[in-house]
């Protein structure tokens, strides 16, 4: 793979590139490449490594049934390293054939560091499988390791929900705040839930500003999971005769405190961010939303309310995925 081809993988990773099917079909089964794929993607150690192999990709592939110019092979270069892909005599992978509940099962461990012949045999399973001993023993392993289980079938392709949950990330159906909308934002502390998150269609005049307001709240800068600034803005107070529900969305804003809990569902996906900080800043100060080194989730209001003077934020970051 050539440094052009590398720099566009960069920009996957940058802009939280994943695999369609997982956003858009929950209970598709997943492949063999798939799950390397989601594997890495979900590291930022493996995702290194896998930009890294990307540039550096031997002329022989590991195994004899993935090109060297698939999309996956710095992926499937990544986990070999570190031991979460072994290797099997006939250095074939399938890689194009679903993931079976016991090759899941064995790759999930292998991930928790059981690194033995058992889960290699079980990663490397071929054909159709009725071991129910053996099954149970991954299983049994899986729960001394903490390792959440959905219900599985023996020998059945694994689904996106059913492989997301063993790896212990965000579940599609089950995560409480979760918005059936495309972008929305929930605060417990302040009763707010499934609150609409649009942004302008035109963010450069202030009719076009203050439009998705209408609706919810507006949005400006960057998007969860991309990095960057993503500021969330809304009224904290509006004129006697707009009656909106949205008018006062953001007036109480500030009982928002330091480790409150703030969940944005966006992309089909749930991100949590804890509260870090919050300030009153003059209403042309806009260094305070400059990008620092990491993304911040930065919500804005006029303030105090039912005047215009200063600005309100309150601050948030990502809390760390498990991987």
């Amino acid at each position: 793979m050539n440094r052009i081809s590398a720099l566009l993988l960069c920009l996957i990773f940058l802009c939280g590139g994943s695999i369609p099917a997982l956003a858009e079909m929950p209970n598709q089964h997943v492949s063999r490449a798939e799950a390397l794929y989601f594997i890495v993607e979900s590291s930022s150690l493996l995702r290194k490594r896998a930009v890294f192999h990307a540039e550096n990709l031997p002329p022989v592939s590991l195994f004899r049934d993935v090109s060297q110019n698939a999309t996956f092979a710095a992926h499937v270069e990544a986990t070999f390293e570190y031991g979460l892909l072994p290797g099997v005599a006939d250095r074939l992978l399938y890689p194009d054939q679903p993931l079976l509940t016991e090759s899941a099962l064995a790759l999930v461990l292998r991930l928790h560091g059981d690194r033995s012949s058992f889960t290699r045999n079980w990663f490397h399973l071929r054909g159709d499988s009725r071991d129910s001993v053996s099954f149970h023993q991954l299983l049994e392993r899986a729960k001394q390791q903490g390792i959440p289980l959905p219900t599985l079938r023996m020998g059945q392709p694994i689904t996106w929900n059913e492989f997301q949950m063993l790896l212990g990330l965000r579940e599609f159906s089950t995560h409480p705040f979760r918005s059936s909308k495309s972008f929305a934002i929930a605060m417990p502390t302040l009763g707010i839930y499934d609150l609409a998150v649009t942004h302008p269609n035109d963010p450069l005049t202030h009719e076009g500003l203050i439009e998705p307001l209408r609706m919810g709240v507006g949005h400006l800068f960057s998007y969860p999971g991309r990095g960057g600034n993503i500021l969330i803005y809304a009224h904290s107070s509006g004129y006697p005769w707009d009656v909106s529900q949205y008018t006062h969305i953001f007036r109480q804003v500030n009982r928002l405190n330091k480790g409150d809990m703030i969940y944005v569902t966006y992309d089909a996906g749930v991100y949590e961010y804890q509260v870090t900080e919050k300030e009153t800043i003059p209403a042309y100060d806009i260094h305070s939303l400059q990008d620092g080194a990491d993304e911040e989730l930065i919500l804005y209001t006029c303030w105090p309310p039912d005047s215009v003077s200063q600005r309100y934020l309150v601050r948030a970051r990502p809390v760390p995925r498990s991987l």
